[in-house]
């Protein structure tokens, strides 16, 4: 696809404005936009100039477009996504897919049969600290990795300042919530570097002083294809903003810090700490992403994170919640 190509974005909160801004850094400007919120329209319309806008996205869907970009909460993604199918769009959908696997792979089907790509908007594959623990990993520069730990935490009145925390559909249950559905990037990198998940443990449960009905804070046990071990903690209960992770390998370290904004490893044949100190735009993630996701149509490339990708990330998802509920360990 040229960057004459019509895309619409269904969803006009602070990720689709994110996509708007960057699509258009990207050449991309035959931008249309849905959204039941007519202030949120206006807003588009005020900050891009933006003026061909519906309030109902399937009014949207049948004006000869090409491209759609689902940025509404978890519960409505496939439903949408089933819809705009029909119109034969390439499909960005953010992340999760989805908080039900009702529907999932009967999307997958379609988008095979009618032969589009559908991406999922796991933005920290495109990580440059990532990328670069990845070069490390699979090139064995320290052995194979043992195990793994990965952290995130982020007080969710802190996620998006401009909105009571409370309308947002991260606190709500019924919208797809909840930490495990919304911070579901650690488990889908770790995947991403580390290869699938066969088992876990999970504890969770909505704890501290937050007006949610979500879980808050959840806490898992993996086990991945190749035996390693791992150890995720995610939670929006956290004061100040942390996510890094740490890979136990046969003779040293590698330690992403996505806060610091570095890459720091040890060497236990040297005895000897080395950092690389990364160039990191956050918004540099997102833009790489959508480009990816361009490529992909464009050139046919398959270094984006397709509709698959997700699938398997929201099934370890659903796994943990599973085994919150049940307090049992699950294979899968």
């Amino acid at each position: 696809m040229d960057s004459k190509s019509r895309i619409l974005i269904i969803g006009c909160g602070s990720i689709g404005i994110r996509h708007i801004s960057n699509l258009m850094q990207l050449g991309y400007r035959n931008i249309i936009v849905a959204d039941p919120d007519r202030k949120r329209l206006s807003i588009v319309n005020e900050k891009f100039k933006i003026t061909e806008a519906y309030k109902d996205y399937q009014e949207a869907l049948k004006k000869d477009i090409e491209i759609a970009f689902v940025c509404t909460p978890p519960n409505s993604h496939v439903p949408i996504a089933l819809k705009a199918l029909r119109y034969n769009l390439h499909l960005f959908i953010e992340k999760p897919i989805s908080n039900t696997y009702k529907d999932v792979e009967k999307l997958i089907r379609l988008a095979k049969l009618k032969k589009v790509k559908i991406a999922v908007g796991y933005n920290l594959r495109f990580s440059p600290g990532l990328i670069l623990a990845k070069k490390l990993i699979d090139s064995k520069a320290f052995g194979n990795v043992i195990f793994v730990r990965a952290e995130f935490g982020q007080s969710l009145p802190d996620w998006r300042p401009t909105l009571d925390y409370r309308k947002n559909y991260t606190a709500r249950k019924n919208m797809g919530g909840g930490i495990l559905l919304d911070g579901s990037h650690e488990v889908d990198y770790l995947r991403w570097l580390l290869g699938d998940i066969k088992e876990l443990t999970c504890v969770a449960g909505r704890l501290g002083n937050l007006e949610v009905d979500t879980e808050s804070i959840a806490e898992l046990i993996v086990r991945f294809q190749h035996n390693v071990l791992g150890s995720i903690h995610v939670d929006f209960l956290r004061p100040v903003y942390n996510r890094h992770c740490e890979f136990i390998c046969d003779t040293g370290i590698i330690l992403w810090n996505f806060s610091d904004k570095e890459v720091k490893t040890f060497d236990k044949r040297t005895n000897k700490w080395k950092t690389y100190h990364i160039k990191q735009d956050a918004n540099h993630m997102y833009v790489q992403e959508v480009k990816a996701f361009l490529d992909a149509i464009r050139y046919n490339r398959t270094d984006y994170t397709d509709v698959t990708e997700g699938a398997k990330t929201l099934k370890v998802i659903l796994e943990a919640k599973r085994s919150s509920k049940s307090g049992k360990r699950v294979v899968l």
